[in-house]
C-alpha cells in the first residue's frame, strides 16, 4: 500500500514502511525523553543513604537480607511475616542487591530507579498499544514517571515492593492484551504467571481482574455497559476466574499476616462508620494532592477528630455523582469510565476500610491508581477542547509545561529522602504537630549523637501522642548514650508495658541491666527478645557475652553459633569469642 500526494506537479509516493519507520522513530524519541525525565528527577538518589523508616528492618539491619541469596535467606523470604507483609519476591530483590552491590545504599536506590524507568516505558508502550494514541500515551506515562506523589515509591528503598510489583502488573496487562488479540493460550498463561509474581511482590495488585474488565470496556472494547451485552460478559468474566481465585488467596494471606503481627486496627479502635468516613476523605485528599502536590510527607497522622458531617457527605455525594456520570458516559466516552474506576478500585485495598498502620494516607499508595486519573484527564481534556481549535493548538505546549513543572517539583521532593534527618525535618516543616516525625527525627538525631536535640523531639512526640512504645525505646536509647542508665531502664520498661511483644525494647532493657550489673535479669530480657524475634543478632551476641561472664560457657557457645549463623561474616562477634 502507498499514499500519493503531489509536489511541484509530480506524484510523491510514501510507502507504509516509511510511515511505520517514522512512527517507530517517534516512539523511540519519546522513550528517550521519558528516560531523560526520570534521570533528571531521580539521578541524585544514588548518593542518598538509608532512612530510619523501615530501611533498617528491610535491608540495613536485617540479617537474612544481609546474607544475600542463600538457601537459608530464600527459605526465610517465603515464610516470614516480618514488617507485617508477606512479599517474598520483594525480599529476594533486596537480597539480590546485597549479593551484587553489598550494603551500598546508593546501589539499592539505583535499582529502584531503574525499575521505575522500566515501568514508565512499559506504561507508555501499553497505553499506545491499547489505544493507538501515541501522544496521549506519552503524556500519561510522563505524568506517571515524574509526578511528585510517586517520589516516595521510588526514592524510599523499603518501598521496592511498589515499583517491583508494578513491573509485573505491566507485564500481566501486556500479556492480557496479547491474549485478547491472538487468543493464544501462552499469552493467557503469561498473564497468570506475571500476576502471581506481582502478588508475591505486593498483594495490593489483587484488583487486577477488575481492572482487566475495565480495559475490556475501554480501550479493548470487548464489553459494553449501555446497553449491556450479557452473553459477551459471561465469557469475559469467566475467563478471569483463575485470577480472581489468586487474588482471594493473596488477600487472605495479607490479612492473616497483618493481623498476626498486630498492624491492623480493630473495630473497637475504628468503627466501620469511622473507616467509611475516612475512606471518603482519603479519596478526596488523593485527588487534591494529584492536582496540587504540596506539603507532601513521609507520614500523615491519622486525624484525632472526626471531620464535620457536611464534609464527608459532600465528598460522598460528589463521588457517587462522578461514578454515575462515568457509567452513563461509558457508551460515548468510555475512557471516563475506565479512568475513574481504575482509580477508585485500585485504591480500595489501601483506602482505610482495612486500616493498617497509623497513617491516614500515604503517597506510595497512589503509584498505580493515579494512572487512572491521568488517563481520564489526558483523553478527556483534548476532547473537551475539540470545538476550540486555537485552544487545542496550545494544549501540547501547556502539557509539556505541566510535565516539566511536575519534574522540577518531584526533583525537589526526591531530595527530601537524602537521609533520615532531612526526611523528618521536611515533614515537620509541613506539619509541626506531626508526632511520628518528631519521634523519628529524635531517633535519627540520637543515632548521630545529638542526644539533647533528640530528647527534645522525643518529648514532643510523647506530648502530642502519649503511649508510643517506639518513642519510649528511642528515648531510652538516647538516655543510655548519656550514661543515665536508670532513666533509660524506666523508658525501656515503659515501652515493654505498652507493647509486651516489642523485641527491641527487651533487648535494650537487657543491655541497660547488664551495664548496671544485673546479669540474671539481663539474660532473661535477651532471651525474651530472641523468643519474640529470633533474627535479632544483637540479642544472641549479648546473651552469649552475659552467659560467658556468668560461667555458662556451653550456653554461651550455643548463642554465639546462632549469632554467627545469622551473620557469618561478623568480625565483632568473632573477635569477642
Amino acid at each position: 500500500m502507498a499514499r500519493s500526494s503531489k509536489r511541484n506537479g509530480q506524484p510523491l509516493e510514501v510507502s507504509s514502511r516509511a510511515v511505520e519507520g517514522f512512527t517507530r522513530l517517534a516512539g523511540l524519541s519519546i522513550g528517550v525523553a521519558l528516560l531523560g525525565l526520570i534521570v533528571f528527577v531521580f539521578g541524585e538518589v544514588i548518593r542518598y543513604d538509608f532512612v530510619n523508616l523501615d530501611d533498617p528492618v528491610y535491608v540495613r539491619d536485617n540479617p537474612y537480607v544481609q546474607m544475600g541469596l542463600t538457601w537459608a535467606s530464600v527459605s526465610w523470604a517465603f515464610t516470614t511475616g516480618t514488617a507485617g507483609n508477606w512479599h517474598p519476591l520483594t525480599w529476594l530483590s533486596h537480597m539480590l542487591d546485597i549479593q551484587l552491590f553489598g550494603a551500598d545504599a546508593g546501589a539499592h536506590h539505583a535499582t529502584s530507579v531503574v525499575i521505575h524507568a522500566c515501568n514508565t516505558l512499559a506504561l507508555f508502550a501499553l497505553l499506545w498499544r491499547m489505544t493507538g494514541a501515541m501522544g496521549r500515551s506519552a503524556f500519561a506515562a510522563a505524568l506517571f514517571g515524574v509526578h511528585p506523589l510517586h517520589v516516595e515509591s521510588v526514592a524510599w528503598i523499603s518501598e521496592r515492593k511498589d515499583v517491583l510489583s508494578t513491573l509485573f502488573w505491566m507485564a500481566a496487562v501486556g500479556s492480557y492484551v496479547a491474549f485478547v488479540r491472538s487468543h493464544r493460550p501462552r499469552h493467557r498463561a503469561a498473564t497468570t504467571v506475571f500476576f502471581a509474581l506481582g502478588l508475591l511482590a505486593k498483594p495490593m495488585l489483587v484488583s487486577l481482574p477488575l481492572l482487566l474488565l475495565l480495559f475490556d470496556v475501554w480501550p479493548l472494547r470487548r464489553l459494553t455497559l449501555l446497553p449491556p451485552d450479557l452473553a459477551a460478559a459471561r465469557g469475559v468474566v469467566w475467563e478471569k476466574a483463575p485470577l480472581v481465585a489468586m487474588a482471594a488467596a493473596a488477600s487472605f494471606v495479607a490479612l492473616y499476616t497483618q493481623r498476626s503481627v498486630g498492624t491492623t486496627a480493630s473495630l473497637v479502635q475504628l468503627t466501620l462508620g469511622d473507616r467509611a468516613t475516612h475512606a471518603l476523605i482519603a479519596y478526596f485528599t488523593y485527588v487534591q494532592q494529584m492536582l496540587w502536590p504540596t506539603n507532601l510527607s513521609a507520614f500523615y497522622p491519622y486525624p484525632s477528630e472526626a471531620p464535620p458531617i457536611w464534609q464527608w457527605v459532600a465528598i460522598g455525594a460528589s463521588m457517587a455523582a462522578i461514578s454515575v456520570w462515568a457509567v452513563m458516559a461509558s457508551r460515548r466516552k468510555p475512557y471516563i469510565f475506565t479512568g475513574w474506576f481504575w482509580f477508585v478500585i485500585m485504591m480500595l485495598p489501601v483506602i482505610g476500610l482495612v486500616q493498617v498502620g497509623n497513617q491516614s494516607t500515604a503517597d506510595r499508595y497512589t503509584y498505580l491508581p493515579l494512572v487512572g486519573l491521568f488517563v481520564l484527564f489526558v483523553w478527556g481534556i483534548p476532547e473537551m477542547l475539540s470545538r476550540w481549535p486555537r485552544a487545542r493548538g496550545m494544549l501540547a505546549a501547556v502539557g509539556v509545561a505541566l510535565v516539566l513543572g511536575c519534574a522540577v517539583s518531584a526533583r525537589q521532593q526526591a531530595r527530601v529522602w537524602a537521609d533520615s534527618e532531612t526526611l523528618w525535618r521536611h515533614a515537620l516543616a509541613g506539619n509541626p504537630d506531626n508526632y511520628y516525625a518528631h519521634g523519628a527525627l529524635g531517633g535519627a538525631l540520637s543515632e548521630k549523637g545529638d542526644v539533647v536535640s533528640a530528647i527534645h523531639h522525643l518529648g514532643e512526640a510523647v506530648r502530642l501522642k502519649p503511649g508510643l512504645p517506639e518513642v519510649e525505646l528511642d528515648w531510652g536509647v538516647a538516655l543510655a548514650r548519656q550514661g543515665k542508665l536508670m532513666e533509660a531502664t524506666a523508658h525501656f520498661s515503659e515501652a515493654i508495658r505498652l507493647d509486651p511483644g516489642f523485641a527491641d525494647a527487651h533487648h535494650n532493657l537487657g543491655l541497660a541491666l547488664a551495664q548496671q550489673g544485673q546479669a540474671k535479669q539481663a539474660i532473661e530480657e535477651f532471651r525474651n527478645a530472641i523468643r519474640l524475634s529470633p533474627e535479632l543478632v544483637g540479642s544472641h551476641h549479648s546473651l552469649a557475652l552475659a552467659l560467658a561472664r556468668g560461667g555458662s560457657l556451653v550456653d554461651a557457645s550455643n548463642a554465639v553459633q546462632e549469632a554467627l549463623r545469622l551473620t557469618p561474616a561478623s568480625p565483632v562477634i568473632r573477635c569477642d569469642f
